[in-house]
């Protein structure tokens, strides 16, 4: 084992162990295939229909984070009372961070656990994060979070990860006919194909896509 010392002054150990393999199986609650959309709203949609929508940890505990660093700009730098407000900011955010990681946790092993093929885009998070208009709900959705957490699950339960290519139009992209629109506006949430007549949840229609491209 090993202890360490997280940056809100807590103390952590971490145990490794040797896990049975015959216990994986048994966890294992079906055999099916699966695509996923990651967003900001909602965050997994899947091609079965079923959603994962977006706690927004950090969006709820804002106000809260943003007295504390008034608190602290307000104290003088090392003294005592300074000391105390950073002492509570780095509670709060370690509290914000447990939130969404125990929240991604639970919501990634339901999805691992049910499906054996699971098809992902490949997005380029980090350069998400460059737009300043969406920083902050990107961050707090925990994308690239989640997506590590099923790739070392898949490992661990036998489920092959697949990822789509970022440039993709999944959105774009009729899940009935193949029709790709040039234009898709982000206020859209229902697809309309005019081709086919097909009309879709927009983030259905793309893990839909998602799932069709990993497989073919």
């Amino acid at each position: 084992f090993v202890i360490s010392k997280g940056s809100n002054e807590k103390w952590y150990v971490a145990i490794s162990y040797t896990y049975d393999e015959t216990n994986i199986q048994n966890e294992i609650d079906g055999n099916g295939i699966v695509g996923i959309d990651m967003g900001i709203k909602t965050l997994m949609q899947l091609s079965t229909g079923e959603s994962v929508i977006n706690m927004k940890v950090l969006n709820k505990n804002k106000l809260a984070l943003k007295r504390y660093q008034r608190k602290m700009f307000r104290r003088r730098i090392g003294s005592s009372k300074y000391k105390r407000v950073k002492k509570q900011f780095k509670k709060k955010n370690s509290y914000v961070a447990n939130l969404r990681t125990d929240f991604i946790q639970k919501a990634t092993t339901e999805i691992i656990r049910k499906n054996i093929f699971i098809a992902i885009e490949d997005l380029n998070v980090k350069g998400m994060m460059k737009n300043h208009n969406l920083a902050s709900a990107i961050a707090d959705c925990g994308l690239g979070l989640i997506r590590r957490v099923l790739e070392y699950k898949a490992l661990k339960y036998g489920t092959l990860i697949v990822k789509v290519d970022r440039w993709f139009p999944s959105s774009k992209k009729c899940s009935g006919c193949g029709t790709v629109k040039e234009y898709l506006s982000l206020s859209e949430r229902e697809y309309v194909c005019e081709k086919c007549g097909l009309v879709l949840d927009r983030d259905t229609n793309a893990a839909i896509n998602i799932l069709a491209e990993a497989l073919f």
